[in-house]
């Protein structure tokens, strides 16, 4: 095979024709195993290696040619050597590390730990990111999806590092000494002092060092402030921003999240932990600076300089080391071709620009990774549209939040009768994964307590509910916050739907409310945690969506919107809501008369579902109502989109000969992304039965697969009045 050298087997190990020297005898070489990685051997020190990978074969001496990796350089400021890297990225001086930890990985091969960062990668809350999954219900339909953030973070440190020496090395002297300059002038660094070996390099190489662990750093705790199940409740923890789940001081940062700047939860609440998991890894000061100046990039009022928005843009950007890892992971998981994707054609082009010379620094990736750019963004898009925008991965993770929230509901809502909401506020466990505090309450005396309460009161109950065992089971992340994880959510699940069930079953709820949601969360229950398919898709089939669409989008609705636009157009006195309206039309690619039916449905619904699915299913569920057979069944509607091109961000511009294009503008490809996500199914309707409890029995599955007819022509006379209700409302709070 061209350009990969296979090590010789034992029995041509000594044969003369195969060893010319004792210098090949121990060069580093590449075996290819049937899935295409390409494995390290380790190499004395001071031997020559072979640098092995597709259409790429070269020789150096490892430390240019020297014992010791202290003796390679010399003079005041020499140009830094080019590091080789093996063919999955591996730097070729990372074996003679001893003193800093190797992971393998089954992407790259291994992932080196830098002894800065070893007891931040310790930290409990870091290693709490090994119980939270990384795709939330995504294995309800790949089993093998089950990767943690754990190891997603682990994989973007090492992308991280990868990146950042691509950006050195391949950046003039002049741009490397003015990023130099512009982080010294702001973050007035000590000297390094740690590990003792620096002592002895160049300023440059030593800044270049320390610059690479703030990179790898920033890119292993980025995901830090996810909460159980990720992205699915983030919905939840938004919703609940109260005392009955954070402490108050928290209440009062994380309450009002549009302060800050849109960002997502996970991103706000990451923020505050990240200084927690600094300070307390004691990690050494220079990095630590760094690193807290890295963190204050989105702070309100605090605008960040150049330099930190250079570094940033690896770790959340368009083409950035986090996207570049969950793609290729979560396809290998997935079993799909979806991960094809050449990130060291990527990050090895990536270097420092400046447009002109009062210009600002910018990173950009060079004009030969356009081919890959490109790849990256298909098969992003094609790994959304089949794994995560999966409908059955869409369905789960939807009832896995509607089940919380209907837990809540049942103890707080003051239709259901007090003694249950009292039980279901003892059922639910600390949620809070951020404040370390101690139990407000012995989870012993609390069951005394329930069952000295009930026994008086509700004696049918011991005869139906199995108290003991519903309560039982120790609050799990009632002591530490590192302990709130997937299990706890998953544990307070089934123990809310056993009490339902029971409940249910003792037929001690006696109001209509109670009933209603203690049926739902049993349903949620089954598809969630059992698999049970108990719920039907309006459209399995793009043709269905489409047909819909023309169904529900008709003249009159086209001429609706057009007609609330020119209504909102001369009510806008604002010129900065004047300008938001312009940026806010331009989202459709023609007027509201000429465009698309589907993606005009698309368009009502991001406005009219997204930030209030909850309310448009209960509207909907008010006024169709369930269909013929399945009187207790309910609907359920969500919408999900993503960006398929961001134009501007800057990371998707290319350079070439000194000029900037962006990647849209150069590829038609790219462009023809941004047309297909606007007609891909983004509305997800879902009808759920609810299965009889007393009997345990449930519909069959085969039966509600029939049903997606049925359903297209109960909506079809409500959906597109119900869109353009909410959507008017969601649009005059937005400019008005």
């Amino acid at each position: 095979m061209r350009g990969v050298s296979v090590p010789p087997t034992p029995a041509l190990a000594a044969s003369p024709d195969r060893v010319k020297s004792a210098e090949a005898a121990v060069a580093i070489r590449y075996e290819r195993d049937l899935s295409g990685r390409h494995l390290p051997r380790r190499l004395p020190q001071g031997a020559a290696r072979t640098v092995a990978g597709p259409g790429n074969v070269r020789r150096r001496k490892l430390h240019g040619g020297c014992d010791s990796p202290d003796k390679r350089w010399s003079g005041r400021s020499p140009a830094p050597v080019k590091p080789e890297y093996d063919a999955v990225g591996n730097r070729g001086d990372a074996v003679n590390r001893p003193n800093e930890r190797m992971i393998r990985d089954p992407l790259y091969g291994y992932i080196r730990i830098p002894a800065r960062l070893e007891r931040v990668l310790d930290h409990e809350l870091v290693q709490r990111l090994r119980r939270i999954s990384q795709t939330s219900c995504a294995s309800s339909v790949y089993p093998s999806m089950t990767g943690s953030r754990f190891i997603h973070s682990l994989g973007s440190m090492h992308l991280g590092q990868l990146a950042w020496d691509a950006i050195w090395r391949n950046s003039p002297v002049d741009l490397r000494h003015d990023f130099m300059r512009a982080v010294l002038n702001d973050v007035p660094l000590p000297p390094v002092t740690h590990p003792a070996s620096e002592e002895t390099r160049p300023a440059d190489e030593v800044f270049a060092s320390l610059m690479s662990d703030a990179v790898a750093c920033l890119a292993l705790l980025h995901d830090i402030g996810h909460p159980p199940y990720s992205h699915a409740l983030e919905p939840f923890y938004k919703q609940y921003v109260t005392e009955e789940v954070f402490e108050p001081p928290l209440i009062d940062k994380f309450g009002d999240i549009k302060k800050h700047g849109g960002k997502q939860f996970h991103e706000v609440v990451g923020h505050a932990l990240v200084e927690q998991v600094i300070e307390e890894s004691e990690v050494d000061k220079p990095l630590r600076s760094l690193i807290l100046r890295l963190n204050r990039k989105d702070r309100p009022g605090e605008e960040a300089p150049p330099w930190v928005i250079v570094l940033y843009k690896l770790v959340s950007g368009e083409i950035d080391v986090d996207r570049l890892d969950y793609l290729m992971r979560d396809a290998q998981h997935a079993g799909t071709e979806f991960g094809s994707i050449d990130y060291l054609r990527l990050l090895d082009s990536l270097t420092l620009y400046r447009a002109s010379a009062a210009g600002t620094l910018e990173v950009h990736l060079g004009w030969k990774a356009r081919g890959a750019a490109e790849t990256l963004l298909v098969q992003r898009l094609q790994g959304y549209r089949w794994i995560l925008f999966h409908p059955w991965v869409v369905a789960s993770d939807l009832f896995l939040l509607r089940a919380l929230q209907t837990m809540m509901h049942l103890e707080s809502d003051r239709n259901v009768d007090d003694w249950i909401r009292r039980l279901y506020r003892k059922l639910r466990p600390n949620l809070d994964y951020v404040t370390v505090r101690q139990c407000s309450r012995q989870f012993g005396d609390a069951l005394a307590a329930v069952e000295a309460e009930f026994s008086r009161t509700h004696k049918r109950l011991n005869a139906y509910v199995k108290l003991r065992g519903v309560l039982s089971v120790p609050q799990a992340g009632n002591g530490i916050r590192a302990a709130v994880d997937d299990s706890t959510v998953l544990q307070w699940l089934k123990d809310g739907t056993q009490l339902a069930r029971q409940l249910l079953g003792a037929q001690l709820l006696n109001d209509t409310n109670g009933m209603t949601a203690a049926r739902r969360l049993v349903a949620y229950h089954d598809v969630v945690v059992n698999r049970r398919k108990l719920f039907a898709f309006a459209w399995p089939a793009y043709e269905d969506y489409v047909r819909f669409a023309k169904l529900v989008v008709s003249d009159e609705v086209r001429r609706a919107v057009r007609d609330e636009w020119a209504y909102l157009g001369r009510r806008i006195a604002n010129a900065d809501t004047r300008e938001k309206f312009s940026a806010f039309k331009a989202g459709l690619p023609s007027s509201p008369l000429r465009v698309k039916r589907v993606v005009l449905l698309n368009h009502l619904a991001e406005y009219a579902i997204k930030d209030n699915a909850e309310g448009f299913s209960a509207d909907l569920n008010d006024r169709v109502g369930a269909l013929e057979g399945y009187s207790d069944g309910f609907w359920e509607v969500v919408f999900r989109k993503f960006n398929a091109l961001n134009k501007e961000d800057k990371s998707t511009q290319l350079s070439r000969h000194g000029r900037l294009k962006g990647l849209a503008a150069s590829s038609p490809l790219a462009r023809s992304l941004v047309g297909a996500e606007q007609e891909r199914i983004k509305v997800f309707t879902f009808f759920v039965t609810v299965p009889q409890c007393n009997s345990g029995n449930a519909p069959d599955g085969g039966s509600l697969s029939s049903l997606s007819a049925a359903m297209c022509d109960k909506l079809k006379d409500v959906f597109g009045d119900l869109l353009l209700e909410h959507y008017r409302k969601a649009l005059q709070d937005e400019f008005r």
